[in-house]
């Protein structure tokens, strides 16, 4: 290009057409002198384009406690509301390489949050031991499973069945992976998942959950690891951020839509291989200032711990979830009510009886609810009747022991 605006002389390829329609020595240098004003406008063009480019580099890299500051107020305008609630479903995935990595199965979802009231609505891809089954080429899914908790009680309805209980609630927290690709940490303020923690027998299940590289709590925990890449990089257009430990973790973080994660890209372990790669796209903005992905691209790596080195930090397995929609400060606590039909078959573990519904308005909180209140009220009732037994005796060995010295 250069080298055509030497001279503000046209490209040689124009001449040539000149030639070629047959235009004589003095047309042509017509022509060239009626385009040597485009070339004056061309470059004036380029040189606009230039600074237009200059202006619209990247901006200089925050600090490090900048990029945490955002990270926090990204956590905080999300948690920031009364109540929310996605809806969302992942596809069946794409296998990219032949390895003993688990797929994972289709998938739609909603998972809701009011307090500590919560209910989550999976409907999973029918299959079993890796075999997924489709219909018409596309996955075909089993019944809806609801799973509500409320009051220290989940219920589980599946179908012709339902489970009320206070003891295995995993089932609720289960299909969190929205947040979870956010790297948002939803489950410490669940009075559910605590239950489940202070369960040794089942505190494994938990734990799975609660052990993620949440942010940015991962990176005030190794600050001392994290640096900030000198230059800014772009993601689907956008200027992000890098916040990297080197060997274990990158994270491109957009300030421009409110310091959300676009990119990030994990390991086994510190000098391991990678574990996973999560692209948030398509963003929208949900309430002021805080953008949410409509998109999010999770692709999983092979354990070293299991498969060959000839896999190993090799693809193997790529899903897609997309947000169907997310509502934020618009459920009420009637949402977290259950409606059983009737006929369905009610093992009620709280209060160690099944039942057959007899119609769709028996629901089947209230009444554990209560039982498990009254159980708890009767266990303080005995512990104080014990105590108060303990101290009478106690009072009663006191003053028979003065009255022995007495004498």
């Amino acid at each position: 290009m250069s080298a055509y605006l030497e001279g503000l002389t046209p490209p040689p390829s124009l001449v040539a057409n000149a030639r070629q329609v047959g235009l004589s020595g003095d047309s042509r240098r017509f022509c060239q002198s009626s385009l040597r004003p485009f070339g004056y406008s061309l470059v004036f063009v380029l040189l606009v384009l230039g600074l237009a480019q200059q202006g619209a580099s990247a901006p200089a890299p925050l600090t490090k406690p900048e990029l945490i500051a955002g990270l926090q107020d990204f956590e905080r305008r999300f948690f920031d509301q009364q109540s929310f609630l996605v809806e969302f479903a992942t596809d069946d995935g794409q296998i990219l390489a032949k390895t003993i990595y688990g797929i994972r199965y289709a998938l739609r979802a909603i998972v809701a949050r009011r307090g500590l009231n919560l209910y989550t609505m999976r409907q999973s891809q029918a299959g079993v031991g890796g075999e997924r089954i489709y219909e018409n080429g596309k996955p075909k899914f089993r019944e809806p499973v609801y799973s509500v908790y409320r009051g220290g009680i989940q219920v589980l309805h599946n179908g012709g069945y339902a489970t009320v209980t206070s003891d295995d609630l995993s089932d609720i927290y289960e299909c969190w992976r929205y947040t979870d690709n956010l790297y948002l940490n939803v489950y410490d303020s669940m009075d559910v998942i605590q239950r489940t923690l202070a369960d040794p027998d089942i505190r494994h299940v938990a734990e799975q959950f609660t052990n993620q590289p949440f942010l940015p709590r991962e990176v005030i925990d190794h600050e001392s690891s994290y640096h900030v890449a000198p230059e800014l990089q772009q993601v689907d257009g956008a200027w992000c951020h890098v916040l990297e430990r080197p060997g274990a973790d990158r994270i491109w973080i957009d300030p421009a839509q409110g310091f959300v994660v676009r990119r990030r890209e994990l390991n086994w372990g510190p000098g391991l291989p990678r574990s996973r790669i999560v692209e948030n796209r398509e963003f929208r903005q949900v309430k002021p200032g805080l953008w949410l992905p409509w998109k999010q691209v999770i692709t999983y790596f092979p354990n070293p711990k299991f498969e060959s080195a000839s896999v190993v930090g090799r693809p193997a397995f790529r899903q897609t979830l997309t947000v169907k929609r997310a509502e934020f400060d618009t459920l009420t606590d009637d949402f977290f009510k259950i409606t059983i039909p009737a006929g369905v078959h009610v093992s009620d573990i709280v209060r160690g009886m099944t039942y057959y519904t007899q119609s769709a308005t028996d629901e089947p909180f209230d009444q554990a609810i209560r039982f498990a209140a009254s159980k708890t009220s009767r266990w303080g009732l005995y512990v104080g009747y014990l105590i108060g037994i303990s101290a009478a005796l106690l009072a009663a060995l006191v003053f028979w022991n003065r009255l022995r010295m007495a004498r």
